[in-house]
This record gives C-alpha cells, structure tokens and sequence, in this order.
C-alpha cells in the first residue's frame, strides 16, 4: 500500500493537482508535501525502517545504544548506560537507512543471507519491506539449488533477482523532502500517557497492600476533578483494573496522581510522579506563544523527569520511551504542538468506521465502507457549499471529465446548514457556530429568585455596566464563546492589563426581560511570589479584594 501512496505523492509533486479557489474564484494547482508521518512506535520504526524499541539500537531518531551483550558488566557499565539513555546521540537519516539496506541486500545477493540479520542488529536498521523479498529470494533459491546442484548460487540468485521489483526497499525512504528518520515525531498518547504513566500507575497500585488499595479508592472517589472537566472517577476501575486501562484513564490519572498518591509512596518515587505531572501538561499544550520560553521548560523538566527516576530504580530505562522524551523538544521545534500530531485523535475515528460498516454484510467491508463515507463526502461537500468544476464522469471506467463552468449547489441545499438535526446526521454540528457567536446557555440557581442589579455584587465590580433596576437572576453555569463551562465558584482565566490573570467566579447574572446573558463577576486570584505547597505547583491567593465584570464576549476560559 506504501508503494502506491509514495508513487501518487511523487505523480502529485511532479504535475500538481488542479483545483478550484472558491476565494479568488480561479483555478490553482496544489502541489503536496509530506510534512511528517504520524503513528505509535512500532508503526513510526516500520515506517523508517528501523528495528523496532526491542533492538539494541532502539531509537529510530538517533544511535544510542541500549543492553547490549558487548558491555563489560559491573556498577562501571551500568553508569555508562545509564549515561547514554539520558541524551541524544548522532541522528539518523533516511539517506544513511538507504545505504544500509543496500548493503544488506548486497549480502543477500551473494547467498550471504545470515549477514542481513546481523547486520540489522548491528545498526538497528531493519526493512520488512525489504525482508519480505529476500524471505522469497532465499526459498525460491533453495528450492532450484535443492533440484540442481550444478548451478551457482550466486548466478541463480542474481537471476531470480531480475524477476522482482527494480527496488526492493521502504518506497516511504524515497519521498522527496522526507526524512522518514527525523520526520517520524514523537507520539504523546502512547509515549506519555500510554507508557511513562502507565508504567508509574501500575507500580503505585502493585505496591499498595489490601488496606492502601481501599484508601486509595476512596481518595479517588472523593477528589472533585470539576474543574478538570473530568467526570467523577471511579476508584474501583482505576485501581482494581489498573493493568487495563485506556488513555482516558491515564489522562486523569496523570492530572491527579501526585494528590491521591501523596503518602502512599516513597519520598523518591513520589518526586518522579510530580516530575511527571509537570511535563504533561507542557507536552499537551494546545498552542504555543513564544517557542523560545516555552522549549527550554521542556527541555528542563523532562530532565527532571529522568533525573528523578533514575533516582528510583535505574531498570526504569530498559523502558525505551523514557529515552524518546529526549527527542519531543526538537520534533514541537519543528512541528508545533505534539497535540497536533497525537494519533489519540484519529483513534477516535474508529468508532465513525464502525458506525458505517452497520449495512455492509461482510462480504468486502472495506469496500462497502469506502462507499458509505463517500456518500457522505459528496453530501457535506454540497451542503458546506463547495464548488463543482466538471461534469459527471460518462463512462464508470473512464477518468476524463469535461470542465465546466464552476457552480454550487442551490439555496435550498445550502439552507440545511440551519437544520441541528441534519448536521448532527451528517457529523457536522461542530460546524454550525464557525464564524457566529455561540448562543448562550446556562443553568439558574433554583432556590434564587429576581433581584436588581443596584443589590448585586457585580453592579459594584471594576468595567460593571450602569444597569439601574435592572431585573436579573443568579446562575450556576454557563457556556462560554470558547465552549468552555463557567462554574459558579469556579476558577478560569482573564485577560487583565494584557496578561492573563487566574479569576474566582463570584457571581453570573442574567436579566430576566428579556432572557440574556448580562455577565458574570469574576475575582483576581493572582500567583503568589512563592511556592511552598508539596506538590512544587503553583499557588494563587484567594484573599484578593479586586472584582471584574466580565462579558462572555470576551476573552476568557474556564477551568
């Protein structure tokens, strides 16, 4: 399948794909590049034709080498290891991984084949692509030799070679501009929360005697996770299942394991869980301001992570994702955030694959569901209002259309966007709001009733507007413009003299004629100077008299 791919992105970069600019209403080439290639670790060492984490050079990005035969034994030799886990080596690079393989598939064609296999160990470059093939060559070789032992081996192999493919290597290692190597970034779903922290989960859990697994239980039970937009956790899940979790679970395991953890652990493995719980949220940010800030804090507290827990135990680092860490800064560097090449969010798409595959009967589901999302490509294409620039094909087998001049579809196809019902039908109600405000929703205090707005707390807040007798009502929630959720009592963040500022929810009002939003009345909860809580977080200060009244409009989130 890779070989396809490779040859159409390699058509594609050659001649172009013509399109339509529905903007500038002209035509315009768009010419693809591969930018990277995502996917968890076994599939990103596949895609580079690297060994794989087992191998002694575990590392698809760089050389370091990992438990190996050849080290002297002794506490000398385990320093040295631990030494060269905790940086980053030579880098690797495709046109370095090409060479290779054509070195080992020059040992194949000369009947050598047991050379290819140790070779492979030896440099951590290993191509099932290419194994896949010399697997052929070598029985089909054996085979003839076995019925004619007068021929070279040599000669027949080089013969039986003429009959496959010109080459034989990863097509992915020939894309142009792509370093399969260095362009394969670091995975934070399964790095992370799948693998630091899984680790980290089980052993708290595996240390924990009868009587500390029901406290912690029953630690995870009472924790208010609200502001974490969590729901309430299930401690019997989270402990007694721990070897089966998901990377939801750890996503809150992670957020809270250093407070439902504290006492349970010792003070060394405590440090590595803090370690940890300042690295994930630096590693999931969602944009970045100022690369330049930003980078050397995670650079800084990934090596506290390692420090940390090497500190523990140093057997933690026969664990290769604890060396891939290493190489996160450099791939955000180039990337940008390592939400946005996170495979968590294209796993989520299998749940819509199995919801198309529910009339297939089973025969070719891979066809029948190609066919239903292209239905349903066709229509959300039509009905976002996209531009059509050719005519039906006239013939099922022909690929020649005639242009035409450029339409869409009418005003009654583009007038469903309107229909809630039919975008949630098509999965596309996440569309509904682009470019609109977001209609207000909220929740009333039940035991409030009408007040005016000169008795409110929030008539006497710093920007309040002048209401006079307004007639208001308290809220206990309410959705913001970001569709995050405001709380009453709650904690968010406000933009104040152009900084951001922690704020307490005091108050959110709205006027009862008619029905709208007035605002909502926040706190300044700002950082204090210092820090000296256990946890190595930062504290805010509750105790501050300056209220604000703030608009939904504005720029505000919710925690």
């Amino acid at each position: 399948m890779l070989e396809e791919i490779a040859q159409e992105l390699e058509e594609a970069l050659a001649n172009g794909i013509n399109a339509y600019d529905c903007e500038t209403h002209e035509e315009v080439t768009v010419i693809p590049w591969v930018y990277a290639m995502q996917g968890d670790n076994p599939m990103q060492s596949e895609l580079s034709s690297h060994i794989g984490m087992t191998g002694k050079f575990f590392c698809r990005v760089c050389y370091v080498r990992g438990k190996d035969k050849d080290r002297e034994g002794g506490q000398e030799s385990v320093v040295e290891r631990v030494k060269e886990f905790m940086e980053v080596h030579r880098l690797r690079h495709a046109a370095e991984t090409i060479a290779e393989l054509q070195k080992q598939e020059s040992y194949a064609l000369r009947g050598t084949f047991s050379l290819v296999d140790t070779e492979a160990r030896k440099t951590g470059v290993k191509d099932k692509y290419l194994s896949s093939f010399l697997a052929v060559l070598k029985d089909q070789a054996e085979t003839q030799l076995a019925r004619s032992s007068k021929q070279s081996s040599v000669d027949l192999i080089r013969k039986l070679r003429e009959n496959m493919p010109e080459r034989l290597i990863n097509p992915g290692l020939f894309i142009h501009e792509l370093d399969a190597n260095q362009d394969t970034p670091v995975e934070i779903l399964h790095v992370i929360l799948l693998g630091v922290a899984k680790y980290f989960w089980r052993d708290a859990v595996s240390r924990q005697s009868t009587a500390g697994k029901e406290e912690l239980k029953a630690r995870i039970n009472s924790l208010d996770v609200s502001g974490l937009n969590l729901g309430p956790l299930r401690g019997t899940t989270l402990v007694q299942y721990a070897k089966s979790l998901t990377g939801r679970d750890f996503r809150a395991i992670i957020q809270t394991g250093p407070i439902i953890l504290h006492g349970l652990l010792p003070p060394c493995v405590f440090e590595a869980w803090l370690a940890l719980s300042h690295v994930a949220p630096l590693a999931f940010q969602q944009e970045i301001d100022n690369m330049d800030v930003y980078l050397p804090r995670l650079v800084s507290s990934i090596n506290n992570l390692l420090q940390a827990t090497v500190l523990w135990s140093a057997q933690w680092f026969n664990k290769p994702k604890f060396h891939v860490l290493l190489h996160l800064p450099e791939h955000i560097r180039r990337f940008g955030p390592a939400t946005l090449f996170a495979t968590e969010t294209f796993e989520s798409y299998n749940a819509v694959i199995r919801l198309r595959s529910i009339h297939s009967n089973r025969h070719a589901p891979s066809h029948d569901i190609a066919r239903a999302f292209c239905r349903l490509y066709a229509i959300r294409f039509l009905v976002s209002g996209g531009w059509v620039t050719c005519s039906p094909l006239d013939q099922p087998e022909s690929h020649n259309t005639t242009p035409i001049t450029p339409r869409q579809a009418g005003s009654a196809i583009l007038e469903l966007r309107k229909d809630q019902i039919f975008m949630d039908l098509m999965e596309m109600s996440h569309y509904s709001y682009i470019g609109q405000q977001v209609p207000a929703k909220f929740t009333l205090v039940q035991s409030s009733s009408s007040t005016l707005w000169n008795d409110t707390a929030s008539s006497r807040s710093e920007s309040a507007p002048n209401l006079g007798n307004l007639s208001v009502r308290a809220c206990e929630k309410i959705l913001l413009q970001n569709h995050d959720t405001a709380r009453l009592n709650g904690f968010g963040l406000i933009r104040y003299n152009n900084r951001l500022c922690p704020v307490q929810v005091v108050e959110i009002l709205i006027s009862t004629q008619p029905t709208q939003v007035v605002g909502m009345t926040v706190k300044l909860t700002p950082l204090a100077a210092e820090s000296n809580n256990i946890y190595n977080m930062p504290e805010i200060l509750l105790d501050s008299p300056t209220t604000k009244h703030v608009f939904i409009q504005e720029e505000v989130c919710a925690s």
